[in-house]
């Protein structure tokens, strides 16, 4: 029998929790800048949340609605992620069912850095599926784009 999940408290996004995450590092961005400026993009759009384990934010993420029926999802993870793995999980497909059912989304796709093998594991075994290479997309860097049929 495994461990029990741990119970975390969920909070709206804000993008002021950024500073309290502790990233592994600038997350595919140039500056901290930058990336302050997206998560504000991505804070007005909606459907994001925080994750807090006794009081320390563990990863925080959402779905940015694109378009009718497709969404866009993100997630910055802190640095002790490895302690939360199953709670990773179990919160993600969670959040993601429920925004795609509230937002009536057919597709839920994301983009992530080719050297980010952890994260493409992470979307792999979300069940999302890789849909190509984008080559130079973000900040000069060649991205995966992958995509979730719903």
């Amino acid at each position: 029998m495994g461990r029990k999940l741990k119970e975390m408290t969920i909070l709206p996004f804000k993008v002021e929790h950024f500073l309290q995450l502790n990233i592994r590092d600038k997350e595919g961005v140039s500056t901290v800048q930058q990336l302050t400026d997206l998560l504000f993009i991505l804070k007005q759009a909606g459907n994001c949340y925080s994750f807090f384990y006794e009081n320390t934010l563990v990863f925080t993420g959402g779905i940015r609605i694109i378009r009718e029926g497709v969404g866009e999802a993100w997630v910055l993870c802190s640095k002790n992620i490895t302690r939360f793995v199953r709670e990773l999980y179990y919160y993600s497909e969670k959040f993601l069912i429920e925004i795609v059912k509230k937002n009536k989304l057919a597709r839920i796709q994301a983009h992530v850095e080719v050297t980010r093998e952890e994260a493409c594991n992470f979307l792999d075994k979300m069940g999302f599926e890789r849909e190509g290479l984008l080559k130079k997309c973000f900040f000069h860097r060649d991205y995966f784009i992958y995509g979730r049929i719903f």
